[in-house]
């Protein structure tokens, strides 16, 4: 029988870890072959001003005032981006850059001149998260379980699909986009509605786990699982298994070893989550079967 404390503590927060870890690197696999990831970095920014300005304008934080304030602000930032490389001529890098650091800040300055702190918004659960702070109260009942594990788990089986049924258009469009659009699969739409998905998985990921782990599960798990095979079968395959594992062992490493150590207070657990992808990237590009 699983302890209580454990179901009503430490599940919901290995729940939303372990959904976030898959959702993010199922998609990440496709934002680092098309050579993106800074998109992924850019998007993740972008939504903070528009959750804020949402909140703003519509006064509460429900989940659907809160994906069309994110969308909206993805929409803007993806125009910036293609307007500074336009207009401006500005290198795609440099104007992702820009958009993320200027909406950023845009969002941070709305939060502490105009929302205060009278609500639960703020700027360190924007780029921490709160995965310590989530509560199952009545541990195995689904009508308790957290909103935001629901919804993430709902897009977790969204992506899981994407790649269960398309996933030799998903290989086409990564590998040959001319042939792709040949054939009749528009790689634009494809994109557009990846980026749709990355906003959604963004939102559903924003309060509980933060900027910095969305984009270390962007990220890692697909370039760790680089290291290991070059197939894309096996490199979709290995960077959930490999985000998962790292979700789980980050926030037992952050919430158990502080205490077996006689530390007073844990650590925080998207940061040691962070770490841990990082450790075993430096680790598998050193000594991987395909390292540099």
């Amino acid at each position: 029988m699983l302890d209580h404390d454990f179901m009503a503590l430490d599940a919901p927060a290995l729940m939303l870890g372990v959904l976030a870890a898959l959702s993010c690197s199922l998609l990440g696999n496709i934002l680092f072959f098309r050579r993106q990831v800074m998109l992924g970095d850019a998007l993740s920014h972008s939504v903070f001003p528009g959750l804020v300005i949402a909140y703003l304008l519509g006064g509460s934080l429900a989940p659907p005032l809160m994906f069309l304030g994110a969308s909206a602000a993805v929409l803007c930032a993806l125009l910036a981006i293609r307007l500074l490389e336009t207009a401006g001529r500005v290198p795609s890098s440099a104007a992702m850059a820009i958009v993320l650091s200027i909406f950023f800040a845009l969002g941070v300055f709305l939060l502490e001149n105009q929302v205060g702190g009278g609500v639960h918004l703020d700027t360190e659960h924007a780029l921490y998260g709160a995965l310590e702070l989530s509560y199952w109260p009545e541990p195995f009942t689904w009508a308790s379980l957290p909103l935001n594990i629901k919804s993430l788990g709902f897009l977790t089986i969204l992506n899981i699909l994407l790649f269960f049924f398309f996933f030799k258009e998903i290989r086409l469009i990564l590998f040959n986009s001319e042939y792709a659009g040949l054939a009749g699969f528009s790689p634009q739409i494809f994109i557009s509605g990846v980026l749709l998905l990355i906003t959604l998985v963004l939102v559903g990921c924003f309060d509980s786990v933060g900027v910095i782990l969305v984009l270390a599960f962007l990220v890692c798990p697909a370039a760790c699982a680089r290291m290991l095979c070059d197939r894309l079968e096996q490199q979709i395959l290995y960077s959930a298994v490999i985000g998962i594992s790292m979700a789980v062992f980050g926030y037992i490493a952050a919430t158990r070893f502080p205490l077996w150590l006689g530390w007073e207070h844990s650590l925080s657990a998207a940061g040691v989550i962070a770490l841990t992808l990082g450790l075993l990237q430096v680790t598998l590009m050193l000594w991987g079967p395909r390292r540099i």
